[in-house]
C-alpha cells in the first residue's frame, strides 16, 4: 500500500484551490464584461472564428460603402440623361418642323440658332459632376470629358474602348462586380455629331436630308438614352437588393460572433454558485487538512 505523505495532500489541496479559485474567477469575469471570451485561450477555435466573421463584416462595410457611391454616381447619371433626353425630344420636333419646304429660311436660321443652344446645353451636361468626378469621363474621372472647340463642335477626351480606360467597375460584393458608369464617347458624341448635322441642315435649308436622315439620327439618339437609363435603373435595384442581402449576412455573422463570445446571463449565475461554492468547500477541506497535518507535526 502506498503511503501519502502530508506534503503531497498539502500539494494536491492546493492544487485544487487554485483550480477551483481559476474557475471562480473565470465567471466572475464572464458576468463583469458579458462576455464569455475575454482572452483567447479561453476558446482559441471560438477566438478564430470570432475573428473570421469580423473580417467578413469588415468587407461588407465596405461594399456597403461601395454601393452607396455606386447608386449615387448612377442616379445622378440616370438624372443627367433624363434632361438630356428632354433636350433630344425638343431638337426633333425642330427637325420635324425645319423640314417643312413652306419654311423660309429665316425660319431655318432660327430653329438652326435653337439646335445650336440644345447642342450647348448636352455638352454641358456631359461635364457633370458627382462627389467630384465627371460622370461620362470613363476612369479619367478627374477630366472634363466634353471639350467645346468651338462653333459647337465638341471632341471626348475621357477613358476611351481603344486605351481600355473607359469602364468604371465597383466591387459590390464578394465576386461580384459592377460597371457602373456610361462614357461620353459611346453615348453623348454620336447625338451631339447629330445635332451638329441638323443644326448645319437647317443653316444651308437642306430639307431632304433633316426628312431622311436627321429625324431618324434624333430617334436613334433618343433609344440609346433610354437604353442607357434602363441599364442604369435596372443596375440600381440589383444594388438595393445586393445591400439588402450583404444587411442580412452581417446580421447573421454579428450573431455568430455574439454566440460565441457573449455570456448567457442566466447559465453564468448558475456557474458563478457553483464556482464559488465549490471554490469556499476548496478552503475549508484544505484549511483542515493543514490544521491535522500541524497536529501531526507537533504531536
Amino acid at each position: 500500500m502506498t503511503r501519502v505523505s502530508s506534503f503531497q495532500v498539502a500539494n494536491e489541496s492546493l492544487y485544487g484551490i487554485q483550480s477551483a479559485y481559476s474557475r471562480f474567477e473565470r465567471v466572475s469575469a464572464q458576468l463583469s464584461t458579458g462576455k464569455q471570451v475575454n482572452n483567447p485561450s479561453d476558446d482559441p477555435v471560438g477566438t478564430s472564428q470570432a475573428l473570421d466573421y469580423r473580417q467578413q463584416i469588415a468587407e461588407i462595410d465596405q461594399f456597403g460603402r461601395n454601393i452607396d457611391q455606386a447608386k449615387g454616381f448612377m442616379s445622378q447619371t440616370e438624372s443627367s440623361l433624363s434632361s438630356i433626353n428632354t433636350l433630344v425630344r425638343s431638337a426633333r420636333s425642330i427637325a420635324v418642323q425645319g423640314a417643312n419646304d413652306t419654311n423660309t429660311q429665316d425660319t431655318r436660321d432660327a430653329l438652326a440658332a435653337q439646335i445650336d443652344n440644345i447642342i450647348q446645353q448636352v455638352g454641358a451636361i456631359g461635364n457633370t459632376q458627382y462627389a467630384g468626378r465627371y460622370l461620362f469621363a470613363g476612369q479619367q474621372t478627374q477630366t472634363a470629358p466634353m471639350v467645346n472647340t468651338g462653333s459647337g463642335v465638341y471632341t471626348y477626351s475621357g477613358g476611351t474602348v481603344a486605351t481600355q480606360d473607359d469602364k468604371l467597375i465597383i466591387d459590390v460584393g464578394r465576386d461580384e462586380a459592377m460597371k457602373v458608369n456610361t462614357t461620353g464617347e459611346e453615348t453623348l458624341m454620336p447625338l451631339l455629331n447629330s445635332l451638329k448635322s441638323l443644326r448645319d441642315h437647317l443653316s444651308t435649308g437642306n430639307t431632304q436630308t433633316i426628312s431622311r436622315t436627321d429625324i431618324a439620327n434624333m430617334d436613334t439618339g433618343l433609344g440609346k438614352i433610354t437604353e442607357v437609363r434602363a441599364d442604369m435603373g435596372a443596375k440600381i435595384q440589383r444594388l438595393e437588393l445586393t445591400k439588402s442581402r450583404n444587411d442580412q449576412s452581417k446580421l447573421n455573422f454579428t450573431k455568430f460572433i455574439s454566440d460565441i463570445e457573449d455570456t448567457d446571463t442566466a447559465k453564468a449565475v448558475v456557474e458563478y454558485q457553483t464556482a464559488q461554492t465549490t471554490y469556499q468547500a476548496a478552503l475549508q477541506t484544505t484549511a483542515k487538512v493543514f490544521q491535522y497535518s500541524l497536529l501531526n507535526f507537533i504531536s
